[in-house]
């Protein structure tokens, strides 16, 4: 998926690069004409790891661009303790002059859809014959035997680290559990499990997959051009379902846990990933610093106490040791109370 607009480009790519790598080329030379930054949200975090980011040095090299890599990890057990490689990769671009840069959030576990884990070929003609694959007893067992199922079922996770976080329907009943528990409880074969109730849902679900290395996560956080992120979104507080905790918990989990308790990152610095290194990053002239001129987007907190209480098993809980919050002067969070006021807005760069 390519985007071109006045503030960058954005590319998700999920084979090991695009299918078109000098038409992105080209677009990212137009982007930086026009002042803006190459996105990139690599698809394959696993096996296609080198090659993935391979290319995105290649984009700011060629391109002449700032480069900026979403949400970096490295997914699948067979894959952790090697992420220092691409931490290097990336580095010895750094050296020659390129200016990349990276995000991520602090958990070792990702979330989208579990159309995620099934065949590429599956979903090639788009989410109606994806689903009447699914509903045909026939490709059953040529879903099951495909080696690109296998890989990709283990890089999510495995049965054992595959959980269904949320549905439409009838699978709703399993949220928060892993698969493999949920097969047990049905009495199926795992993979089984997830093409049944995949075809039942129409390919709608939504998954919370334990892919992650801690060590790998630490190793990555230390880094200075690494900013904070959530991958988070907007939640239904009525009816929350079971998102990722990070849609609760990732700056705080960041303060308080890799900050305070673990002391892997000073207080400055942590604050300085989550605030002004992401403004520069993006290009926003008036955010990220207390600065006279500058938009009033405060965080009040109390650093021996700040602390993440989102959970995978219980996502839907609000972080403690933040007493205010206010958005372009606005008070938004007073004494841990919601206002109600909505001041944020869109923005453009500048």
């Amino acid at each position: 998926m390519i985007g071109e607009g006045a503030m960058g480009l954005v590319g998700r790519f999920d084979t090991g690069g695009p299918s078109h790598p000098e038409e992105v080329i080209e677009m990212a030379k137009v982007t930086a004409a026009h002042g803006g930054i190459y996105v990139t949200h690599t698809g394959r975090q696993g096996s296609q790891q080198e090659k993935e980011y391979a290319f995105a040095i290649r984009v700011a090299e060629e391109a002449a661009i700032p480069v900026h890599i979403y949400h970096l990890k490295i997914i699948g057990s067979d894959n952790w303790g090697t992420i220092g490689r691409y931490l290097d990769q990336i580095e010895a671009a750094q050296a020659r002059g390129l200016k990349i840069t990276a995000n991520q959030y602090p958990y070792t576990a990702m979330s989208h859809g579990w159309n995620a884990f099934f065949p590429v070929w599956m979903q090639a003609k788009g989410p109606a014959q994806f689903t009447a694959y699914l509903r045909d007893p026939a490709l059953r067992e040529t879903i099951k035997q495909d080696p690109e199922f296998a890989l990709l079922s283990t890089e999510h996770g495995g049965w054992e680290g595959i959980m269904l976080g949320s549905a439409r329907g009838e699978a709703q009943q399993y949220a928060g559990m892993r698969l493999i528990d949920i097969a047990k409880l049905r009495k199926e074969d795992p993979a089984d499990t997830a093409i049944t109730l995949m075809a039942q849902e129409s390919g709608r679900i939504t998954g919370v997959f334990h892919n992650q290395s801690e060590k790998d996560l630490q190793e990555a956080i230390v880094k200075p051009w690494i900013s904070v992120s959530s991958d988070g979104a907007a939640v239904n507080l009525v009816k929350p379902a079971n998102p990722h905790p990070r849609s609760y918990g990732s700056n705080v989990r960041v303060l308080g846990r890799y900050a305070r308790d673990l002391g892997l990152l000073s207080l400055e610095e942590a604050v300085r990933k989550m605030t002004s290194l992401p403004a520069d990053i993006i290009g926003l002239k008036d955010r990220g610093l207390i600065r006279e001129g500058y938009a009033a987007d405060l965080v009040i907190f109390d650093p021996a106490t700040v602390r993440d209480n989102a959970t995978y098993e219980l996502p839907a809980q609000f972080a403690t040791g933040v007493s205010h919050v206010l958005v372009n002067g606005t008070i938004v969070i007073d004494q841990g109370n919601h206002t109600s006021a909505r001041p944020g807005r869109g923005l453009m760069r500048r």
